[in-house]
């Protein structure tokens, strides 16, 4: 998880933030979170979001399955 305490995301946004080509700054071209959520479902991951709203800061939290131990012969 990585969290702040920074201006968090509007609740309209938190639904798009994934989506290839959306963002909030004006000289954004929103493909950095795209390509961060595609390339960690391609490992069998995830990448979530949660912020409480504006000024309430913003969690992302990575999951990635585990790697199973290889059985001793």
């Amino acid at each position: 998880k990585l969290s702040d305490n920074g201006e968090g995301i509007k609740k309209e946004n938190i639904d798009k933030i994934f989506n290839h080509g959306f963002t909030t700054k004006n000289n954004g071209h929103g493909f950095g979170l795209h390509f961060c959520a595609n390339t960690l479902v391609e490992m069998g991951g995830k990448l979530s979001v949660h912020s409480d709203g504006p000024e309430k800061g913003t969690t992302f939290t990575i999951s990635l399955p585990r790697k199973s131990a290889s059985k001793a012969a």
